[in-house]
Formats: structure tokens, sequence, C-alpha cells
């Protein structure tokens, strides 16, 4: 049961002991000990818990400001130019936290949706065909395969980066690939079978190559 508040009144009511409304689940709880007036004014947690829950807002707070003070935000259906830095293919590079660093375009898509549990399997992609644009808008969510079949429908392949059953060199297909690392067959029996060198088997199961088959 909570006590009433107490009144401050002078010096003497400069501490007291009285309900005090949770910063994070807003619940009113009693400390049950004398804390000061300016104590009382500052954020106040009814739990570790909650506690936990404020810092990492608090993170993801500062790590939005942050970011999007590099973005050059336009209209709504415009691109928004990334101003950080960029990788050698022109797409924006972003670090969060604890040295977390991360394509900017995905980072903005994160922040966007609140959704920061992506996985690595999962591509964010351009609608607007820009790498260096991180508008919300324009981002979508696919896999390896959604990603390379935009890319070709757009045009966007430069010679020789053609990966997987794309590229005329290959004699295997994803199909294949997936067999192979399912198999429990040894490298050189799989290697007969495919027509292929014990070696190149040895690449797909350690994915060295066929990369972006999941």
């Amino acid at each position: 049961m909570t006590r009433p508040v107490t009144e401050w009144v002078g010096k003497a009511d400069t501490t007291a002991v009285f309900p005090i409304r949770c910063a994070t689940c807003d619940q009113v709880f009693d400390r049950g000990y004398r804390i000061s007036a300016a104590r009382a004014s500052r954020p106040n947690y009814c739990s570790s818990e909650c506690w936990a829950k404020a810092l990492k807002l608090r993170a993801k707070t500062r790590i939005s400001k942050r970011f999007w003070s590099k973005v050059q935000k336009k209209g709504p259906d415009e691109c928004w130019p990334w101003m950080g830095g960029l990788n050698p293919l022109g797409y924006g590079i972003f670090m969060g936290s604890r040295g977390s660093t991360q394509l900017a375009h995905r980072w903005s898509y994160m922040l966007a949706t609140q959704d920061f549990s992506l996985q690595p399997e999962i591509f964010v992609c351009h609608s607007c065909d820009n790498p260096q644009c991180v508008n919300p808008a324009h981002l979508w969510l696919g896999d390896a395969r959604d990603n390379v079949l935009d890319m070709l429908a757009k045009g966007r392949q430069r010679p020789g980066i053609l990966r997987g059953e794309q590229s005329k060199k290959s004699d295997l297909t994803e199909k294949d690939i997936k067999s192979i690392r399912a198999s429990s067959a040894s490298h050189a029996n799989l290697a007969r079978e495919y027509g292929v060198s014990a070696t190149a088997i040895a690449a797909i199961r350690s994915r060295k190559t066929w990369k972006h088959v999941t």
C-alpha cells in the first residue's frame, strides 16, 4: 500500500517518503526510504528491468540522432543521400553501438521500423536503384536471390561479377549447392557425381563460394 504524497514545506521537507511514477512503465511505486526532492524530480524506475529498458532506449535515441545527422533529407518520395562514409561500391556505412558497422541503408530500415533483429541472410534492397539513398520509403526486404534478380532486372550487373547459376561458367545450380551441403558423402564422391573438383566441393561446403545460397 502506497503512502500519500507528502507536501514539501520549507527545509524540513526536502526529503520524504512518497510514491513515485516509473519513467519506463508508468507504474506508481513506493521506494520505502527517503530521497531528496532533486532525486525525485529525475527519472526513477520500479525495477532493474525497467532501468535496463531505459538505458537501451537512450542508446537507440543517441544512435538515431547521430545517424540522421548524416542524412540529407529531401521530399518523402525523393532519394535521401547518405553524407557519411561510403564503401567501394558506393553504399553508405555507419557504426552503431559497440562498434557494429553495417550498411547505412540497413540502419535506416532498422531505425524506421524499430526492428533491430534482422538476420544476416535478410537483405535490405533499394527500389530506387541508388546505393547512397537511405530513404526508408525506398527500402524493402528480400533474400539473396531477390537481390540478384532485382539487379538483373534493372541491368545493374557488371561483367565478371555474376554469381552462381547466373554465371555462364557455372555447371551447378542453387539446388545442387543445397544438396551438396546437405549430403554426408565425401568430397571425392560428390566431385564425381557433379563433375567438379573435390576442392570445389570443399569450397562450397565451407561457404567460400556460393555464399549467397542459404
